[in-house]
């Protein structure tokens, strides 16, 4: 018997009477937090994560099941009976049969921060400190709290197919709010967001801005009433996860899943807005090489080779983003889940999308999250600015209408890229014919 749980566990899977197929993946990890309350260390401490995930595949009558369940290794003694159950559930599935991904070259992608895998309670107190410094230098804003995450993993995979790999990654993440006001009346500005490596933090860039939100929002006051108008989305509104969700009906109605169940409004070659082209055709991949990407991976989590695949070329669909369950069910090649997401830098620089005005520049919704089937939102903003006959005035309170497959017809991408989540791309974006609800 094998002496490594990874090995053990393998051996296991491979011997057990049912299982048709399997995958194990296990991730060990290292997380350094930090924690300031005003300018105050509060704590710091190291967390360890280890777990091995497991999936089961059971054929039956020409039919496929799939089950999962988490392997601890303290618990070896459950190991065969969390497995047997594991096999039980996946024998009450009757899915589409499809194979796993075989034995594959990986591709190299840098995703480690040697700092933050050698010294990580060193560069977290660095990170607190540069914070404090910066806040200190802003007018008018104290810092109310941070949070600093770093974090060093290693990967490992294999399946009954042959396929196996492993590979190592550090997280730098950081959030902090800062508050404005003397008390009586006062307002708050987040900053919430990760990066690779500690050097991408661009903490400077970061404190001036939620410094000057914060500022901002203390005399900033509703949007003019109900119109339709040119708005800009600058920055928070567009990143991928956490905060907003901008991206998430290009996720869904791009992939193979969709497609395959009859729910995507995409098809091959057709165009992917709603009405006629009247700005800048979208053009978005999926692409897990960025170096030091956010969600970059040399594989998923089938052991799928990953590569940058072009989605969306010209405004129309190129291919849909397919893991290997479903490129199997549409008969094409699989790209891998779904990682980066990667729009090319527009024509025209931020201050040339901003100067044309009317319009309202939004810096910061309540929350984003427009339904991802039909792409339809309305958000209240948090902060924005309305720039108009050379004048910006912040406004907060009302809301943003639209939708965005009908926005994408009349959108034009500005020339400064920026990771935002899993979105790499330009940092703002104007569409040319948004409704705006005064409060």
């Amino acid at each position: 018997m094998p002496r490594d749980p990874f090995d053990r566990l393998a051996a296991l899977l491979s011997s057990t009477k049912g299982i048709a197929d399997w995958k194990l993946r296990h991730r060990s990890d290292r997380e350094t937090q930090l924690y300031l309350v005003g300018q105050r260390r509060e704590a710091l401490r190291t967390v360890d994560g280890d777990r091995y995930d497991a999936t089961v595949y059971v054929d039956h009558e020409g039919k496929r099941g799939s089950s999962g369940t988490t392997l601890l290794r303290d618990y070896p003694d459950e190991w065969a009976e969390r497995i047997a159950a594991a096999v039980f559930r996946a024998g009450l599935q009757s899915n589409p049969p499809f194979a796993l991904p075989g034995k594959s070259r990986y591709p190299a992608v840098p995703l480690v921060d040697a700092t933050i895998r050698d010294r990580p309670e060193e560069r977290a107190q660095d990170v607190a400190a540069r914070l404090l410094r910066l806040v200190r230098r802003e007018g008018g804003v104290r810092l109310s709290s941070a949070e600093v995450f770093l974090t060093h993993a290693r990967t490992r995979f294999a399946n009954s197919r042959g396929a196996g790999g492993e590979y190592d990654e550090t997280s730098a993440d950081i959030e902090f709010v800062v508050l404005a006001g003397d008390g009586v009346r006062g307002t708050e500005a987040l900053a919430e967001y990760g990066r690779r490596r500690v050097a991408d933090l661009a903490l400077e860039e970061s404190v001036a801005e939620a410094s000057r939100f914060a500022r901002d929002a203390l005399v900033a006051t509703p949007p003019r009433g109900a119109r339709a108008g040119v708005v800009v989305f600058h920055g928070e509104p567009l990143r991928d996860g956490t905060i907003s969700d901008f991206w998430q009906p290009f996720r869904f109605h791009l992939s193979a899943e969709a497609a395959y169940r009859k729910l995507s409004r995409f098809a091959p070659g057709r165009s992917i807005t709603s009405g006629r082209l009247a700005g800048e055709p979208l053009r978005l991949s999926a692409d897990p090489t960025l170096r030091y990407g956010v969600a970059s991976a040399p594989f998923d989590r089938d052991g799928v080779a990953l590569r940058r695949a072009p989605l969306v070329e010209g405004g129309k669909l190129e291919r849909y983003w397919a893991t290997k369950e479903y490129a199997d069910y549409l008969g094409v090649e699989p790209t891998g889940a779904l990682t980066n997401i990667d729009v090319p830098a527009g024509r025209t620089s931020e201050r040339q999308l901003l100067s044309d005005g009317p319009l309202l520049e939004v810096v910061s919704f309540s929350w984003f999250n427009p339904d991802f089937v039909t792409g339809d939102f309305s958000c209240e903003i948090r902060l924005g600015y309305e720039r108009r006959r050379g004048t910006i005035r912040p406004v907060k309170g009302g809301a943003v209408q639209g939708n965005l497959f009908a926005a994408f017809a009349r959108a034009h991408f500005g020339r400064e890229v920026e990771w935002m989540g899993t979105y790499h791309g330009p940092r703002a974006i104007r569409f040319e014919h948004l409704t705006v609800a005064g409060s």
